[in-house]
């Protein structure tokens, strides 16, 4: 299709053969060159300037909370995303030249097993990461860096159920911080959500408790940056 050197508005369709779902494959205008990627865990970092506003950091945990709801179930999120996965493109090697509102992660595709074949998950700890990730985002600096590891007495900030803990202690600080709304959202995250996935419920779920009050929130920050996801 690039070959042919097309622009019409519609190139055609691409079909879903298994769920009837049709996808709208269209030219794009020409994208200015990329010169490299930055994480959002280096966008975080204390040292990096400029720092990430507020209303930039509530669309992009928008952003990164949608995708869970599109691609969670997909070979995109085979596993949890935290904030060494997410990236952003830069176009230039000035730190003003990240291309903020367009996050991205990477994927490696292997075969998949027969579905006869396949083992459910025992837990799923993606949705706590996205809980971290918010947590980070609202505040401007990474789960690593809070004073709370001290008080638990951790040597390392490896461990799974520690970072939960740490995480879930700091989430006291979000209501006054960013309203219930985010709050709410975070605590979902945090414990309410499924250890297993089963059938469609997560999705509606996860849409009513996290990607719609993070919509709320940033059109109440920022409302002329708000878009139907």
């Amino acid at each position: 299709m690039e070959s042919c050197g097309m622009r019409s508005e519609c190139l055609g369709l691409l079909v879903d053969a298994n769920q009837g779902d049709q996808y709208q494959v269209s030219s794009q205008p020409e994208q200015k060159v990329v010169a490299g990627e930055i994480t959002l865990r280096e966008l975080l970092h204390p040292d990096h300037r400029p720092r990430v506003s507020r209303a930039q950091r509530f669309q992009i945990a928008l952003k990164i909370a949608s995708s869970h709801l599109q691609l969670h179930s997909t070979s995109w999120a085979r596993r949890h995303w935290e904030s060494g996965d997410v990236r952003f493109p830069q176009i230039g090697a000035k730190a003003a030249d990240v291309l903020l509102d367009r996050p991205f992660v990477s994927a490696n595709f292997e075969p998949e097993l027969p579905s006869a074949l396949r083992v459910p998950k025992s837990t799923d700890r993606s949705f706590a990461c996205l809980g971290i990730m918010m947590l980070e985002l609202l505040f401007g600096s990474q789960l690593e860096e809070h004073e709370l590891w001290q008080q638990f007495g951790a040597k390392s900030t490896d461990n799974p159920m520690l970072r939960l803990m740490v995480a879930k202690k700091w989430a006291d600080d979000v209501k006054d911080e960013a309203g219930p709304e985010f709050s709410s959202a975070v605590r979902w995250c945090l414990d309410e959500s499924p250890a297993t996935l089963h059938g469609d419920q997560w999705r509606k779920d996860l849409a009513c408790e996290v990607v719609l009050p993070l919509q709320n929130c940033c059109g109440w920050i920022d409302p002329a940056s708000v878009v139907d996801e």
